[in-house]
């Protein structure tokens, strides 16, 4: 026999959870409203049937007025459900704060366990791509995945996508990338290119350019405005992957381009997030000064959010050892080591810019050999390729060969992992 689900309840056994929820008894409903208890006990037993306007003062004295408890309701409710989920994904934070308010409400009707689930995978999206409480998502999401291998495939789907997300954030790109192919091979994905582009800035994240250009290129196929805010993201991040692969004129035009996008529709994080990659384009160059600026400006754009942060102060940071200016007591470094201390690559990253700023003295290459492995352990096999160029530029001054070709068979080696 099929049990009983949220859409086959009679109303009166939903009334009668919701009361038992709140510890309340027949007879205290019955004060509120001008019902004897028997009727209630009636309603509740499915005996009676119970009117619009009764229905609208036990929701009152139950305080769920605005819950979706008729069938009607439910349909209305599930589409703001996704509609809610749309403003999340399109990152229009003031209106999916609002509405995180509104679709709460699910959260009290005991048996709407699938749309509660949904409402708290829909919550931890947002707290993660806002990037400001990266703990409650976590808690929220370990709390859904005990009953995720239950849910309906759309449910697994905003999990694992969430999971991913959280694991990005968090700097944990190989599981991100695992949690957002599991999304991936779940057919509800479809028309999502928003998927293709988490999975394809993983590969970036890994040093591997040529799987994420692919992803990306098919995901700006599946995005129908021209100035979109996914757009935007897609064409910054095949800007950064032609950097990675020094089609440098290619990453120029397709920064122009984002830069005037996200002027029209006025996102000055897309902006900030534009002159950031500007400031990367510059760093690859050799253009340090350049890059600073750039760096510099983003950080008027970019948000105050710990992530933005250590992302725009790392390569600012890095230009200035380049250019023989860094400082160790300088007070955006001072901050920057002490936001990183829970990342252990952004806490590597920082650790290694006084080592790189003195590589001509012979202990600090040594320093720099040492981070070099660890940066490939952890697949930042970008950053580790810029350490091996200073590595063979600096050997190459003391005309020491033998360790230039070690460093020129290395990254040879990294070459190959970001192609494979």
């Amino acid at each position: 026999m099929l049990l009983p689900t949220a859409t086959t309840l009679h109303i009166g056994v939903k009334i009668k959870a919701i009361r038992k929820a709140k510890n309340m008894t027949q007879k205290q409903l019955s004060k509120q409203i001008p019902l004897s208890q028997s009727v209630i006990s009636q309603i509740e037993s499915g005996n009676t049937e119970c009117p619009p306007d009764i229905l609208r003062l036990i929701k009152t004295a139950l305080d769920i007025e605005n819950a979706p408890l008729l069938e009607s309701e439910r349909a209305i409710f599930e589409r703001r459900l996704q509609y809610w989920c749309d403003e999340i994904r399109a990152k229009r934070f003031t209106n999916a704060h609002e509405m995180r308010n509104e679709m709460a409400i699910i959260l009290k009707l005991p048996f709407e366990k699938d749309m509660a689930m949904r409402y708290m995978i829909f919550e931890a999206k947002l707290l993660i791509l806002e990037g400001n409480n990266l703990g409650k998502a976590a808690e929220i999401l370990n709390n859904a995945e005990a009953a995720i291998s239950e849910a309906s495939e759309e449910d697994r789907y905003h999990f694992y996508y969430a999971k991913g997300l959280l694991c990005l954030y968090n700097q944990d790109n190989k599981s991100a990338l695992d949690y957002f192919i599991k999304a991936e091979e779940l057919p509800y994905h479809d028309t999502e290119p928003s998927i293709y582009y988490y999975i394809a800035l993983c590969y970036a994240k890994l040093g591997k350019p040529h799987h994420s250009i692919r992803l990306l290129e098919k995901a700006s196929t599946m995005v129908d405005s021209e100035r979109s805010r996914m757009l935007i993201d897609i064409n910054i991040t095949l800007a950064t992957n032609f950097i990675h692969i020094k089609q440098y004129n290619k990453a120029n035009t397709l920064l122009d381009k984002c830069l005037l996008d996200a002027a029209c529709i006025k996102d000055t994080k897309l902006y900030g997030k534009t002159l950031h990659n500007f400031g990367y384009l510059y760093q690859h160059t050799n253009d340090y000064s350049k890059a600073i600026d750039y760096f510099n400006k983003a950080f008027e754009h970019y948000g105050e959010t710990e992530w933005h942060y250590l992302e725009n102060a790392y390569p600012m940071l890095y230009c200035q050892a380049m250019l023989n200016q860094f400082d160790p007591q300088d007070e955006r470094y001072v901050k920057a080591c002490t936001l990183a201390a829970e990342s252990d690559l952004y806490r590597l990253l920082f650790e290694s810019l006084p080592v790189i700023a003195n590589l001509k003295y012979i202990n600090a290459d040594r320093l720099a050999e040492d981070i070099i492995l660890r940066l490939i352990r952890m697949q930042k096999y970008i950053i580790a390729l810029d350490y091996c160029h200073l590595l063979i530029s600096t050997y190459r001054q003391r005309k020491n060969l033998t360790r230039v070709n070690i460093y020129k068979a290395l990254s040879a080696d990294i070459y190959v992992n970001m192609i494979y």
